[in-house]
């Protein structure tokens, strides 16, 4: 009886220890593929705003026949560019509750300005919020007069419009969120920058995403950011 019950007790050990190898090896084999699945979903995610931004800020253009600007015609105050694009997005009844009797930091606009907007959310690098993850090329969008689509002569497929940025990150209604494209991918603080290895993801006027590598030559980059400087970019050079 006495050897049953070592054997008993041994056969338990034994059990558990083979379990807890089979625990650690699922961890290892299962855990970086999941991890790997969402790093792409937050890709997926992180194109699809830049997508969204673009087509929209284009059907802005189309209704307007200029992009979006923070010196609207027919607006004392300066608004942010995605304010002006929320009707856009489907966020119509968020921008109707917008106080443009006052600026948008004042009291009356607090609630709405911290409301987190899907489409400018960046699923790596901020948790949804009033934060913003992307710009906007300060070439094509600034807070002086707005540009005109048809002044877009360098050709809306080759032209930047928005981008990913990693640092400095600010709140979607502050003007002011546009940046120079000219100080490289991932090379400036103030500048555009990915969250993701080896470079950022950009979208263009004709609503293509691509991912930018920090490495890209600065002429190209500079060709990227002009809307009418005659510059010739072919696709395979970025």
């Amino acid at each position: 009886m006495g050897r049953i019950r070592e054997w008993g007790v041994w056969g338990t050990v034994w059990r558990v220890g083979v379990g807890m190898v089979l625990l650690v090896v699922g961890v290892i084999v299962f855990c970086p593929p999941l991890e790997e699945g969402r790093e792409a979903a937050r890709r997926r995610a992180v194109k699809q705003n830049l997508e969204l931004l673009a087509t929209k800020a284009g059907v802005f253009a189309f209704e307007h026949e200029t992009l979006p600007s923070e010196t609207p015609e027919g607006e004392e105050r300066v608004w942010s560019w995605e304010v002006q694009l929320l009707p856009y997005l489907e966020e119509k009844q968020l921008f109707n509750q917008i106080h443009r009797d006052v600026d948008w930091d004042d009291e009356a606009n607090r609630e709405v300005f911290a409301t987190g907007v899907n489409s400018f959310t960046h699923y790596k690098l901020t948790a949804g919020g009033p934060t913003i993850g992307y710009s906007a090329n300060d070439q094509l969008i600034n807070n002086t007069a707005p540009v005109a689509i048809q002044n877009v002569t360098d050709g809306l497929s080759t032209t930047m419009i928005f981008g990913e940025i990693r640092e400095h990150l600010p709140k979607w209604g502050e003007p002011g969120n546009f940046r120079d494209v000219t100080l490289g991918i991932n090379r400036s603080p103030r500048g555009f920058g990915g969250a993701f290895p080896g470079g950022a993801f950009v979208s263009f006027l004709d609503g293509h995403v691509d991912f930018l590598s920090e490495k890209i030559d600065r002429k190209v980059l500079e060709a990227l950011a002009t809307p009418s400087g005659g510059e010739r970019v072919l696709r395979e050079e970025f």
